[in-house]
């Protein structure tokens, strides 16, 4: 009786390894984007508490915050948050202190993606948008203001 010696993997073998290995990629790809856009969603969150922060330090000079209307911030004319009648500014000419120093612009930023404040000088808005949701904010727009984050 001769003894056959098989040597090596079998087609179905092949293509089932193959199967797996795709399977495995898909799964570490779609975890590493949700850890992105979480990752995101937090950045967002951290950058509106500074500039809140940054605010009340303003008002706590000034009795009152920035008046300005729907004003992109970190954009290239509303860059940091100084202590001048305007706030908000693109850079340092004519400030003595600087609450924030530079405002991080939205991951991903588009013109409907960003930080858009306004304030009456006695309240204020921040509005942004959370793509995944975090922290018990959910998906979509947010509003920060003095008492905090909605």
């Amino acid at each position: 009786m001769l003894k056959v010696n098989k040597k090596g993997f079998t087609w179905l073998e092949i293509i089932i390894i193959i199967a797996v290995l795709i399977i495995i990629i898909f799964l570490a790809r779609f975890g590493i984007n949700n850890a992105q856009v979480k990752s995101r969603d937090i950045e967002r969150i951290a950058s509106v508490k500074q500039a809140q922060n940054a605010l009340e330090l303003y008002f706590y000079h000034r009795n009152q915050y920035p008046v300005l209307e729907n004003i992109i911030l970190g954009s290239n004319d509303f860059k940091l948050l100084c202590d001048t009648d305007a706030g908000f500014q693109a850079n340092n000419e004519g400030c003595e202190k600087i609450y924030l120093e530079e405002i991080m612009v939205v991951p991903k930023s588009s013109q409907e993606d960003s930080y858009i404040y306004s304030s009456d000088g006695q309240n204020y808005t921040i509005n942004f948008i959370l793509e995944k949701g975090v922290g018990g904010l959910g998906v979509g727009e947010h509003v920060g203001y003095p008492e905090g984050i909605q």
